[in-house]
């Protein structure tokens, strides 16, 4: 017999319950655990809606934001998945359409009760729930994912030949890898993070606190490492990596300028293609460009040229006349008409947020 939650991390019990049954799911993300989807609390509220059937189940973790009281003198809601690669998660063998309509049904239901005006999700990259979406689907972004199954020797082969000379200039240059399974490093890693987001010139919200990387240090052991470069003994480079089950996740990362000439983030990525190989992971997903076919794409496309897989959005209006209401509202408040050819959703919220969520 089917049963349908809605969970909030904010309540101790509920946010056990939610834990249970991340902790038994075989293939457990990162993405989804309730400690991961609580970093953004500041800004939202951290729910997961899960359908628990007799052979599967369906994990939904969302964020749940007020919206703007400027907008509306009542209270309406919006959901978003959190920063990087959420899923409506399928858990269970079967094909999972008809679970998702039950759940869709139920899902929608919540949210009309609850006052959800829209909801944004960024889908896996692998997902099983995509193709029985709802909402609207829209490509978003290539990525590059490492199919780690092949084995090293095939992977090197398999990178272009820049990326193959400059690991080797790397180590000759006397480059080694330090890994910090804790974050006891921190300091370290946001020298170099922070000062590479002001040399790209990176929007304010990519400026990320220090007590967000310690929130989600709290994390069980073996969701996170960081991978340092080594010059002597100063780090001039490293990269956060988010750990699933199956997967790894380049994160987050940065360098020092300075020190780029010996080649440290290619040997940074070999060396967690390495490490991802040894810990029996099958992807190492390194994420795309800041824009579409970018220089930072193209470096990534380096390490597996033929491991483009396509990114795809999730858009849903739960009320399209309470939506249509905001929208106008916006343009009056800000006198900046916003049209439905602009591709930013929810239209509403298309002012500049200083917040990562």
């Amino acid at each position: 017999m089917e049963k349908f939650k809605v969970l909030n991390a904010n309540i101790p019990e509920e946010y056990q319950q939610w834990l249970d049954i991340w902790e038994s799911w075989d293939g457990k993300e990162v993405f989804a655990h309730p400690g991961y989807v609580s970093l953004y609390k500041k800004q939202s509220e951290p729910y997961c809606a899960i359908l628990n059937l007799s052979e599967s189940s369906i994990l939904f973790p969302f964020c749940l934001r007020p919206i703007d009281k400027a907008l509306s003198d009542e209270c309406f809601y919006d959901i978003i998945t959190p920063y990087g690669f959420g899923d409506i998660y399928v858990i269970g063998d079967g094909l999972p359409e008809k679970w998702l309509k039950l759940f869709y049904k139920k899902f929608n239901a919540w949210a009309r009760q609850y006052k959800v005006i829209s909801g944004f999700i960024r889908f896996n990259l692998f997902s099983r729930s995509i193709r029985f979406y709802d909402g609207d689907v829209e490509y978003n972004n290539y990525n590059i994912v490492c199919n780690l199954k092949k084995g090293e020797p095939i992977l090197w082969e398999e990178y272009k030949l820049k990326v193959r000379r400059a690991v080797r200039k790397a180590l000759r240059s006397g480059l080694i890898i330090e890994k910090d399974h804790t974050g006891e490093r921190l300091d370290s890693f946001l020298n170099l993070y922070h000062s590479t987001m002001l040399r790209l010139n990176a929007d304010q919200k990519y400026l990320i606190s220090r007590s967000y990387f310690e929130n989600l240090h709290q994390l069980p052991k073996g969701t996170y490492t960081y991978f340092y470069v080594k010059k002597g003994e100063k780090d001039i480079a490293a990269i956060l990596v988010l750990i699933s089950d199956n997967s790894l996740y380049y994160f987050l990362g940065g360098s020092d300028k300075e020190y780029l000439r010996f080649r440290p983030n290619e040997l940074l990525h070999h060396e967690i293609i390495k490490w991802g190989i040894k810990m029996k992971k099958r992807h190492y997903i390194l994420g795309g460009g800041f824009s579409k076919d970018d220089s930072l794409f193209h470096f990534k496309k380096g390490f597996s040229p033929d491991g483009i897989r396509p990114f795809f959005i999730g858009k849903k209006i739960y009320n399209a006349e309470l939506y249509q209401s905001l929208v106008q509202k916006r343009n009056e408040l800000t006198n900046d008409l916003v049209g439905m050819e602009n591709e930013f959703f929810p239209q509403y919220r298309i002012a500049k947020e200083f917040y990562l969520i």
